[in-house]
């Protein structure tokens, strides 16, 4: 279930983009939509279960989604969001991309699917704000919120290299751990 929660939005985004003829353009809304919608739903029932338990779940399937209280939410609130806007197919295939890139960022438990998490937001974001390409300011903002993405990169990625020297791992709770004793 707390796969599902990641990879719907990516699921809709890719039927909706690779059977874009067959669908049409409102059975690509309502493919994304559903998708995003049900993993609305099941981060809402993640949050009870997660809540109600008052700990932390690790799935080690990749090893992948860690989540806990503050994680649970933030998918409720980026999938709800999103769950919510009808519009054009691409701007919708851009959306539930960032969707997939939010909750990946979100839900790492590592460094490494953080950093992955923070790039695919940031090629997300360029291609949302770049949605409006004839548009002069709209090709001006995409350059500029990639720059700046390039900043946190700069900061981000000699972080994550310091890390694994200092403790060699990426894992989260092993770094905490460690930092306890």
């Amino acid at each position: 279930m707390y796969l599902l929660i990641v990879f719907l939005p990516l699921l809709g985004s890719s039927v909706a983009g690779f059977f874009k003829h067959f669908l049409g353009s409102e059975g690509r809304a309502i493919m994304t939509t559903t998708c995003v919608s049900f993993s609305s739903i099941l981060s809402l029932i993640a949050f009870y279960e997660v809540a109600s338990g008052a700990s932390a779940c690790y799935l080690k399937i990749a090893p992948w989604v860690s989540s806990n209280i503050p994680t649970i939410v933030l998918l409720i609130v980026v999938t709800s969001i999103r769950s919510l806007d009808l519009h054009s197919p691409r701007f919708m295939y851009y959306l539930f991309i960032l969707t997939f890139f939010m909750s990946m960022l979100v839900t790492g438990d590592n460094s490494l699917q953080l950093f992955l998490g923070w790039e695919g937001v940031g090629l997300a974001s360029y291609l949302l704000i770049h949605f409006w390409f004839t548009r002069l300011q709209a090709n001006k903002e995409a350059i500029n919120a990639m720059s700046v993405n390039q900043v946190g990169d700069f900061g981000l990625g000699p972080g994550i290299s310091g890390c694994f020297t200092l403790f060699q791992t990426v894992d989260f709770s092993t770094i905490f751990a460690i930092q306890e004793i």
